[in-house]
């Protein structure tokens, strides 16, 4: 997940629902701390369109402490810190 076009791939493909929740926080946990942020983020993202703010705030945490440069790991922190439910917002643009 470090190569941008990936991560934004899967980005784009991560939903609310539970496995995927799951299988994000499991590689999170799994993968060398360089590796981190990509899953983490998408932990984040996940967790936040769940509507788990807590979860999504400590995989953003996560994220930003293997990751601080990456774009998408900075737009996702900045969408959970919003605590706006995710059905109230619209989609960003990785972009």
């Amino acid at each position: 997940m470090t190569h941008r076009d990936a991560l934004e791939t899967a980005w784009n493909a991560v939903c609310a629902c539970m496995w995927q929740r799951d299988l994000w926080l499991d590689v999170t946990r799994r993968v060398p701390d360089r590796y981190v942020a990509g899953p983490a983020t998408l932990a984040a993202w996940c967790a936040w369109r769940r509507d788990e703010h807590a979860l999504a705030t400590v995989a953003c945490k996560r994220a930003i402490q293997k990751g601080p440069g990456d774009r998408l790991t900075r737009l996702v922190t900045s969408v959970v810190r919003t605590h706006v439910p995710a059905h109230r917002l619209r989609r960003p643009a990785p972009h």
